[in-house]
């Protein structure tokens, strides 16, 4: 009996300590639901929202990468997002209402995508936010679009996210964009006559972008040598670097994620390539930190870098690293763009309603933001939002030049 009292009481306490730590006044915007960790499976996400714990507030989800290979680069889409939130609510919130973010782990996978999206539907948000990649942003949008909830990606770029319907938004470029950018960089500043692909075939966004800078590359006079590709699993690329050694390119377009990339450019060097490294928005600093300094002098593009002259994106640098720490990739300040965009509409539209929310992110002019003023086109696209070149020195990159797609007027004829 003493045994049953005293394992009572201990209870007791548990859950008191439980009730004041979640009433306490600096509790965050973040909701998270608990699984008990015998519940817990290798496929089960392990954050997730419920509708319940919003009260009165703006649900508003998340859907990122929170595990999974994709983890490492797309699990901060969830830390611009609630710094941005953190923002909005200091300042009163929307509405009067504060926003409450409900984060949901899609596992790095398009399957998990779709499961993540149902559940937000569940949750009854007004808006998602994300995902990062193109294969994601292409499972989730149906789900999305079928129950009229706006969804707005930071940084997926392939082209048919957006054809998906009329409530799918993006913050980025297009690869139509993208793709013609490394392209003519390759030939004008690179002074490339001959290139290399390698192309990761299990990426609907490497596939197409590859695609793209084959032939703008060749539209421009150059010459594609070789486009070997790979799946997700390999570890050796021996085999693809093989049937580029044969063709020496001047330039090797790898519009792949930083693991890979590091490991690539790493064997490549090893086996005596010496060819010019060329990279997409995928990439981050992380290349450095798998290829080492082999790496060094490799380009690639972004959507933003901390050294444009934006007096808007040099504020919110220095409050977010102050408050949150080192701004690792682009998709933080888009991600930061996204949700004070969403916040706008909202205003604007007077209500969290979905359709209005959806017209009124339509009706966007002139929105300004830390990675440059947003108006959508027709398609939700943002009319022409530029690139930027940047370049791998001793582990970090170095900004380059910003790129305005009026700049490359070929792609109109596209």
């Amino acid at each position: 009996m003493k045994s049953f009292l005293w394992i009572l009481l201990l209870a007791l306490v548990f859950l008191s300590c439980v009730v004041f730590w979640a009433m306490r006044p600096d509790a965050s915007s973040e909701v998270y639901v608990t699984i008990p960790v015998a519940c817990i499976s290798p496929r089960t996400p392990v954050l997730s929202g419920s509708p319940e714990a919003g009260g009165d507030d703006i649900l508003v989800a998340v859907i990122e990468a929170a595990t999974g290979d994709a983890s490492e680069v797309n699990k901060v889409l969830f830390d611009g997002a609630a710094f941005a939130v953190r923002q909005l609510n200091e300042a009163g919130g929307v509405l009067g209402r504060k926003i409450r973010l409900l984060r949901f782990d899609n596992e790095s996978t398009p399957l998990g995508s779709k499961s993540a999206a149902e559940r937000a539907v569940q949750a009854k948000v007004c808006a998602v936010i994300g995902p990062a990649r193109s294969s994601f942003a292409m499972a989730m949008g149906p789900i999305l679009q079928t129950n009229g909830i706006p969804m707005i990606t930071p940084s997926a770029t392939n082209p048919k996210v957006t054809e998906i319907g009329d409530c799918i938004f993006r913050m980025c470029y297009t690869d139509a964009f993208q793709g013609l950018l490394a392209a003519q960089f390759a030939r004008d500043s690179l002074k490339a006559k001959t290139a290399a692909v390698i192309v990761n075939a299990n990426l609907i966004y490497c596939v197409d972008l590859a695609s793209v800078f084959c032939k703008e590359f060749i539209h421009q006079g150059g010459r594609i040598v070789a486009t070997p590709s790979y799946l997700d699993a390999t570890t050796d690329y021996r085999s693809v670097l093989e049937a580029i050694q044969r063709g020496m390119p001047d330039v090797i377009f790898v519009p792949s994620e930083p693991r890979d990339t590091g490991f690539i450019i790493k064997q490549a060097r090893m086996m005596g390539i010496h060819s010019q490294f060329l990279g997409s928005d995928s990439w981050t600093e992380q290349v450095w930190s798998f290829a080492g300094p082999v790496a060094e002098g490799s380009y690639f593009i972004s959507f933003w870098h901390r050294d444009i002259n934006n007096p808007l994106s040099k504020s919110f640098q220095a409050r977010y690293e102050k408050e949150v720490g080192p701004i690792s990739t682009a998709v933080i300040p888009l991600t930061c763009d996204a949700v004070m965009l969403l916040a706008d509409a909202i205003r604007r539209a007077g209500s969290t309603d979905h359709a209005a929310i959806r017209s009124a992110l339509a009706a966007t002019t002139d929105f300004k933001g830390i990675t440059g003023p947003i108006r959508f086109d027709a398609d939700r696209n943002p009319v022409n939002k530029f690139g930027v070149i940047l370049q791998l020195h001793n582990g970090k990159a170095i900004y380059k030049q910003v790129v305005d797609p009026r700049q490359l007027p070929m792609m109109e004829a596209k």
